[in-house]
């Protein structure tokens, strides 16, 4: 398979190399950025909708403050040059949506499509 022992140590960027995967953390990225989509989609008045565009006021505790999924989905929108206006915009058309955040399903279906197109014509030439 891919021929690695235990004690070899081994980069997660070589493994995905490797194996032809997308790291995990760009996996992450695609599903959580679907799912602001999704929900950015939805009412106004609608609890997670509300939650997601939620500020919430008062005095934090102490320590490192944690990364809520806003803020990550900030950094994500200064990676694109989007604001948080642009986005909820964008979020009404699907497809436009699908194109900005780079959803890997319409790659697959459309790589999927020009190998099944590839595979006719190889039958074609061998008749």
């Amino acid at each position: 398979m891919t021929t690695i022992r235990w004690p070899d140590t081994v980069s997660n960027n070589v493994l995905c190399e490797r194996t032809n995967q997308i790291p995990a953390e760009e996996e992450i990225r695609k599903k959580r950025c679907k799912w602001i989509g999704h929900t950015l989609r939805k009412a106004s008045d609608c609890v997670t909708r509300q939650a997601l565009t939620w500020n919430p006021e008062g005095e934090r505790k102490r320590g490192r403050p944690r990364n809520p999924l806003r803020r990550e989905m900030e950094i994500d929108m200064k990676k694109m040059n989007k604001n948080w206006m642009d986005l909820e915009k964008k979020a009404q058309d699907r497809v436009g949506w699908r194109m900005l955040v780079g959803n890997s399903s319409s790659s697959s279906s459309s790589s999927s499509s020009s190998s099944s197109s590839s595979s006719s014509s190889s039958s074609s030439s061998s008749s």
